[in-house]
């Protein structure tokens, strides 16, 4: 019989919950709707579209030269210590220690 009033409290208590939880989530979305309608947000998001556009061109070529000079960089890191490794060792110089 006790676990049949746990089960009937949870039920209950699942119930209210979700009510409650769907009336809050009404209540955001309606905040967030009346702020995306409201003209002056709508003015500022097409002047961040506006600049974004404008500067897309910008920043793509800095990052490309950006990614270029360091792809140089490793290339030549890479291909620098590839020489030295391929170089014999130098011979010893001065008199040998007896």
């Amino acid at each position: 019989m006790s676990k049949l009033k746990l089960l009937i409290a949870f039920a209950l208590g699942y119930v209210a919950g979700a009510a409650a939880g769907r009336q809050r989530y009404e209540s955001i979305k309606s905040g967030a709707q009346k702020v995306a309608s409201d003209p002056r947000v709508q003015s500022a998001a097409k002047k961040v579209g506006t600049t974004v556009a404008e500067q897309a061109p910008v920043v793509a070529e800095a990052v490309k030269e950006k990614t270029t000079a360091a792809a140089s960089a490793v290339a030549e890191k890479v291909h620098g210590s590839d020489d030295e490794q391929a170089q014999p060792p130098a011979a010893p110089t001065g008199t040998p220690l007896s």
